[in-house]
């Protein structure tokens, strides 16, 4: 090595100067270039190493992380279906009773009509029971049972002992009366559920819930049902969920295992011998330590676990991770786990490949350093050499750049002569603002010499023109100050300039005064053009558009940046056909001119009427220069027009077909049908109570209602359907092409569920319900006035079914109108035949229990019939206008029995007596009960009226009339079933009330429902507030009257005291008044 550089050395000292300049870089760069390879390479080496570390952690986290996401979605999955499992067990219980008292039901219904008329009613009374009595399902512990309205038990077939007797006072062990349940849930049209509790078949001291779905069987005023135990359907879910879930793998080595809460063993796939068992109970150590860790997990919320486990063929033990739910609502905690061995072996594997992929990637970077390090060597030579010719051509090249600066004298010379010739004004400023040249023509404007321009202030030329905010690159107009004269128009054009480092602005300024006062002219005439009301269009001779004025962008809502160059037939519409622009364009090569309506296309797509006149422009040659064409908008013109067609077909309010309309398109629809032999559904609909919305937000709120329902039935029909209005809140709706009554049906609940949605309008949310009446054609009818009354009936009995359903024309209905008006007749006689009596409930004090009085309940024994119930023959009465004489009737025979029992001696207390709204209605029914009082000689402070909510709400103002009439008279007025109205409370304000009375509604849940509890006390404070005293009606469980006591209710009335209870009943509760009480009454 020493003698090498010593070589070197002396080779440096025998070459000539330029020679060894040339050398000496490239001799460093060499030794560089080693040792930077060097450094790399060591580098490299580290950080390959570095790098191989990291991916095996990151593939290590990345398979532990993949495995426990894959174990918690998969016990999640478990857990989700479980829970779905849970939420249908009552559902399906609820449905299964259902259907089994339905089929007892129909069986019941088909005996009856089948030995109607051939064997006598006891005959087939007990012929139905028998032959529901050895029924079984659900395994052999369901049953059917029987009982009638009164609460007596029919058919029992468990305790055949107590058929025939009553079991209305029977309770369960929370003091729930069970055979009332019953009976309130039988008195939904199509049955209803009942929940109580009963004892079970295999512990008959101990009681558990049961579920009974019942129906009224109205021939014989029975109720069919039939129930179950909630524990029993529990029992077959969870032994169905455990199935399902032993069949669930997700992959050869994973499996899905559950455990109770408190140890016991559901579902093992491990170890099935132990399923059933208790944990405690494992014979195997391992396993059992195994599983009291996976109980622990769980109970503590749940987590994942970690352990080794050897397969039953034995061999060594394997990794294995599990994750454990926690508890579930029946206590149990799913368990998923996997083998993890196979994460190792792929882990392993992995590291192998990124060991190999390191160890070629060293070898390929010591081959590029290596193949650098050769590349760097001769890219030396080559440099050496180049940096030899660049210092011989160096000499070469000063002498060029001489050269080149005496051309660059030569050019600015010129360019100098060319500035100062100009005909703009031309200045240049320093970075101080101190001007460092102006052109001849500038200084001749200014009136100054060149030298005193040099370095004045650019002030000088004003702040408009050269103002601080001005930036180094703009053009803009300003007026120049001149010395002697007004000030001078200048288009003014700077940009930036750098010369030696030191920034310089240049200014150059045209004299624009002749094209300002060109540009005023085309001001004036682009005025005229766009502030026309008319739209104008110019086009050139091949018809491309030069330019639009304002009106036309406003009327087409295209701006002129979108049309200018277009062709104008973009605003075609299609409207119009060739023929007519074919007539159009031959009339303007004819005339030059052509008017007419022109159906267009605005931007967005809508069509727009103009009325159109073009003319054409032709030079002295007669040849086309321009087309002007302008128009006007006659959309109004054309609205009204189709507004006077559409006021005589459709309903001003909701926009669908009136009645005229609709009776034509049905009758069309009809036909069409008739010639394809297909069927047809006209579904009726009536709004329920329609007149609250109008009477109590008035009539623009409830047209609002109408055409929110308008949308919505065209929402849930299709394009060839048929809606229309056939006026107030009654709609037709015509469903072609059907398959009989099962679609119609699902039409008919897609009606139901569009329109008993929620509405919104204004600051109210406002629910209405339809009553939908449905006719098919060709069955019911061929024509639409046959097919529409028999749509008619049906909603009338949608309507008696409750409101909020549908129902088909059956000829059953014509039946049931007979049925109507048999009731009907038997009630106009039932007065003259002393059909009628009163019962009297007890009104007791809420807290003490002492008796405060009574309510007159009135009840009808028909001679054929039997007991009718209140609630079939009141309806009746009403529509039949019989109601007022019964009413009358009620308060005459009230206060009769009051006399009577003041004969007897008795102390007498007030009487509640109902009052229909009928009789509130009547002009002279104040005047009624006041002869009736006479007549009598009971003080009218003895009798109180009972009124409901909803009569009151009618018509308010009629109402507080009636009311304070009623006062004058002497006697009480109270609200019966109080909170199930539909109005705002501020009327209580304006009538003269003495008593609120809660309806059983609210009662019936206490003390365990809490809304019901708040609603109580609500009603209670207000009463409190209007100074009104509170009566609790429909009071069964001591429950109940605590409740109702610790809310404030002054007063109660129901089963808990006593039932409804004959005039000679009642009397014994009455105390016994002295002689001068007696003469005091």
């Amino acid at each position: 090595m020493p003698s090498t550089v010593s070589r070197l050395r002396h080779w440096l000292a025998q070459a000539g100067d330029e020679r060894r300049l040339a050398w000496l870089p490239v001799l460093g760069s060499m030794v560089l270039v080693l040792l930077v390879s060097a450094l790399f390479g060591i580098y490299t080496v580290v950080q390959r190493t570095d790098e191989l570390e990291d991916d095996i952690a990151t593939a290590e986290r990345d398979y532990r992380a993949g495995e426990e996401a894959r174990l918690l979605q998969t016990a999640r999955n478990a857990g989700d279906f479980l829970d779905y499992l849970r939420s249908r067990t009552e559902g399906e219980l609820i449905r299964t009773l259902r259907e089994q008292a339905e089929q007892a039901w129909r069986i019941a219904t088909t005996l009856q009509q089948e030995h109607a008329g051939v064997q006598t009613e006891a005959e087939t009374r007990r012929l139905i029971i028998e032959t529901l009595r050895p029924l079984r399902f659900f395994g052999g512990r369901g049953y059917f049972f029987i009982d009638d309205l009164d609460g007596n038990a029919v058919l029992l077939p468990t305790v055949p002992e107590l058929e025939g007797t009553s079991l209305l006072d029977n309770r369960d062990d929370r003091g729930r009366y069970i055979m009332r349940e019953l009976l309130a849930a039988a008195t939904a049209p199509d049955g209803g559920v009942a929940r109580y509790r009963w004892y079970l078949p295999d512990e008959p001291t101990r009681m558990a819930d049961k579920l009974a779905y019942v129906r009224r069987f109205e021939p014989y005023g029975w109720v069919i049902g039939t129930g179950d135990y909630l524990v029993t359907a529990t029992a077959d879910a969870q032994r169905n969920a455990l199935g399902q879930l032993r069949g669930v793998r997700f992959d050869a080595e994973s499996h899905l295992a559950v455990i109770g809460e408190t140890g016991n063993l559901l579902l093992l796939p491990h170890a099935p011998r132990y399923e059933g068992g208790d944990a405690g109970a494992i014979d195997d150590p391992e396993l059992r330590a195994l599983v009291e860790r996976l109980i622990a997990a769980g109970r503590a919320g749940g987590g994942f676990v970690a352990y080794r486990w050897r397969r039953d063929g034995g061999g060594p033990p394997q990794s294995r991770l599990a994750y454990v739910s926690a508890p579930d609502a029946w206590g149990w905690m799913v368990i998923a786990d996997a083998d993890t061995e196979r994460s190792r072996e792929l882990i392993e594997r992995r590291r192998g490949s990124l060991s190999a992929a390191a160890g070629e990637r060293l070898r390929t970077t010591g081959l590029l350093l290596i193949g650098g390090v050769l590349a760097a060597a001769l890219l030396a030579l080559f440099y050496g050499r180049w940096v030899g010719r660049v210092i011989r051509g160096y000499r070469s090249d000063l002498e060029r750049r001489n050269a080149e600066l005496r051309e660059q004298a030569r050019r600015l010379y010129l360019t100098r002569q060319m500035v100062d010739n100009a005909a703009d004004l031309m200045f240049v400023a320093d970075a101080q603002g101190r001007l460092a040249y102006a052109n001849r023509r500038a200084c001749e404007v200014l009136g100054r010499r060149a030298e005193e321009l040099e370095g004045a202030p650019v002030t000088l030329l004003g702040e408009a023109v050269w103002g601080e905010g001005r930036s180094s690159t703009e053009r803009f107009e300003a007026l120049l100050p001149l010395p002697d004269a007004a000030p001078l128009d200048v288009e003014v054009t700077t940009h930036g300039i750098e010369y030696d480092g030191q920034p310089y602005r240049c200014a150059v300024m045209r004299d624009i005064r002749e094209r300002k006062r060109a540009e005023g002219e085309l001001r004036i005439a682009a005025l005229v053009f766009e502030a026309g009301s008319e739209g104008i269009l110019i086009t050139d001779a091949d018809n491309d558009i030069l330019a639009v004025n304002a009106a036309f962008t406003a009327m087409t809502g295209y701006a002129a940046t979108e049309v200018l160059g277009r062709n104008p037939r973009l605003l075609k519409s299609n409207r119009q056909g060739d023929e007519f622009y074919a007539r159009l364009w031959e009339a303007l090569k004819r005339d030059g001119r052509w008017s007419g309506e022109v159906w267009n296309r605005k931007r967005d797509g809508s069509l727009l009427p103009v009325w159109l006149s073009i003319t054409v422009l032709r030079d002295a040659n007669g040849a086309v220069l321009r087309h002007i064409a302008a128009f006007t908008d006659i959309s109004d013109r054309k609205a009204k027009e189709a507004r006077i067609r559409r006021l005589a077909e459709f309903d001003p309010l909701t926009e669908l077909p009136n009645r005229a309309l609709l009776g034509e398109r049905i009758g069309e629809a009809l036909q069409a049908a008739r010639a394809r032999a297909a069927q047809c559904a006209l579904l009726f609909i009536d709004l329920d109570r329609f007149k609250n919305v109008n009477d109590s937000l008035g009539h623009a709120t409830g047209d609002e209602l109408l055409c929110e329902v308008a949308l919505r039935l065209r929402g849930a029909l299709r394009t060839g359907d048929i809606v229309g209005r056939s006026g107030g809140d009654e709609f037709m709706v015509l469903v072609p092409d059907i398959d009989g009554q099962p679609q119609a049906a699902l039409w008919a609940r897609k009606i139901l569920a569009a329109i008993t949605r929620p509405y919104f309008i204004e600051e109210h949310e406002l629910h209405v319900t339809p009553s939908i009446g449905i006719s098919l054609f060709p069955g019911d009818g061929e024509d639409i006035d046959t097919l529409l009354k028999n749509a008619d009936a049906a909603m009338y009995f949608a309507k008696e079914c409750g409101r909020n359903n549908y129902q088909f024309f059956t000829r059953a209905l014509h039946a049931r109108a007979m049925e109507r008006l048999s009731l009907e007749n038997s009630l106009r006689v039932a007065l003259e035949r002393r059909e009628f009596r009163l019962v009297y409930q007890p009104q007791v004090d809420a807290a003490s229990g002492a008796l405060l009085g009574c309510e007159a309940l009135l009840r009808w024994r028909h001679p054929e019939r039997g007991p009718v119930s209140p609630a079939t023959f009141i309806p009746v009465a009403e529509d039949a206008g019989l109601i007022v004489p019964i009413g009358t009737w009620v308060l005459r025979e009230a206060c009769r029995q009051l006399q009577a029992w003041r004969q007897q001696g008795r102390m007498l207390l007030p009487v509640a007596i109902n009052v229909s709204p009928l009789q509130m209605q009547q002009a002279n029914w104040a005047g009624t009960v006041a002869a009736v009082l006479r007549e009598s000689g009971i003080p009218p402070t003895l009798v109180e009226l009972e009124v409901t909510e909803s009569a009151l709400l009618d018509d308010i103002d009629a109402a507080v009339e009636a009311v304070a009439t009623l006062k004058r008279t002497g006697v009480k007025v109270a609200i019966d079933d109080f909170g199930t109205g539909y109005s705002s409370l501020s009327y209580l304000r304006r009538l003269a009330l003495d008593k609120l009375k809660i309806d059983r509604s609210f009662v019936r849940e206490l003390p365990d429902k809490v809304d019901d509890i708040e609603i109580v006390k609500v009603i209670i404070q207000l009463a409190r507030t209007l100074g009104l005293r509170t009566l609790a009606e429909g009071v069964e469980t001591e429950g109940q009257r605590a409740c109702l006591v610790a809310c404030g209710c002054e007063q109660i009335q129901g089963y808990l005291f006593a039932p409804p209870l004959e005039a000679d009943e009642f009397c014994e509760l009455l105390p016994l008044a002295d002689a001068a009480a007696v003469a005091a009454q």
